[in-house]
């Protein structure tokens, strides 16, 4: 527990002392966004692969990668229990590919540690593609 305390302390210190003399730095920084018109990505009503339980509603950012195989896009915005992809060969001809790319334990028990998972994100390295999980419990 000290150490957690010690290491907690020598970070907020880090952080004080590394701002000190950069405070006017950020004021000669200029950023400027513009946003085009919206785009649906996914109209539920055509696109769930699960529209009789409700399920299949993206539930966290999404994220793509290029598939190794084909040179396909691959975008996740998984949902617990069942997460699902969106394939196409570029952002206009994304289409929902109903095989589940991951599906939860969905335990109601916390202790099993098997409860709803969702894909936050997707890397490739090489000609392998590999994802990051979450996992909650109750």
């Amino acid at each position: 527990m000290k150490r957690k305390i010690l290491a907690t302390a020598i970070l907020v210190l880090a952080l004080l002392l590394g701002s000190i003399g950069h405070s006017n730095a950020i004021s000669d920084v200029s950023v400027r966004v513009t946003l085009g018109q919206p785009e649906i990505v996914m109209d539920y009503s055509k696109d769930s692969c699960r529209r009789s339980q409700g399920l299949d509603l993206p539930d966290v950012q999404a994220h793509a990668v290029r598939s190794p195989l084909d040179q396909s896009i691959i975008l996740i915005s998984g949902n617990a229990p069942v997460n699902y992809t969106m394939v196409g060969t570029d952002f206009n001809s994304l289409k929902r590919n109903c095989t589940p790319a991951l599906i939860s334990g969905d335990s109601p028990h916390a202790y099993t540690f098997d409860n709803q998972e969702w894909l936050l994100s997707v890397y490739r390295e090489g000609d392998k593609t590999e994802d990051f999980q979450t996992c909650a419990t109750d």
